[in-house]
């Protein structure tokens, strides 16, 4: 059985992102010169430190601080939450990430959700495969909903779902 200990995210998706704040304020974290509105700019702020959390391998902190709520709860429908342990399961594997890119982003009408291509850098673990592997690019495709006023991954697209890499 796998134990997780859980340390509490002053700035997980579901808690409001405090008083007055705007998901587009570029004092959101936003990097300058990203081009954009302000919203696409903090939208790939959040993107952009999330993948900065998976290069560090710091799976706990992805999940309290950028995973949505009906990731983790469900959506009340289909989809089933997914828990801390189990994100932390499906998360670790013989992948190391080594960098990532923000590719584009294609927002909904309301601009409260958008589809995220990123193009990704990895290999194979050491001590997973006998021999050296090569590193390799990826893209990733995923939802980004606002949540409590803060841009959160909301869902990872199959490849069949993909529409931006066409």
């Amino acid at each position: 059985m796998l134990t997780v200990l859980v340390a509490v995210a002053a700035t997980a998706c579901s808690d409001p992102a405090g008083p007055g704040a705007d998901a587009g304020d570029p004092a959101s974290g936003a990097k300058a010169g990203t081009g954009g509105s302000k919203v696409e700019r903090a939208l790939q702020a959040r993107v952009d430190s999330y993948w900065d959390l998976k290069v560090q391998g710091d799976t706990i902190q992805r999940y309290q601080e950028f995973m949505s709520t009906s990731f983790k709860q469900g959506d009340g429908e289909d989809r089933e939450g997914i828990t801390l342990e189990d994100f932390v399961r499906r998360s670790t594997g013989a992948a190391t990430y080594t960098g990532a890119e923000f590719k584009k982003a294609a927002l909904d009408e309301s601009g409260e959700s958008a589809r995220v291509l990123v193009e990704y850098q990895w290999h194979i673990s050491p001590g997973i495969a006998p021999v050296k592997m090569t590193p390799k690019t990826a893209s990733w495709e995923s939802k980004w909903v606002l949540d409590g006023g803060k841009w959160c991954l909301d869902m990872i697209y199959e490849d069949d779902e993909r529409t931006m890499l066409d």
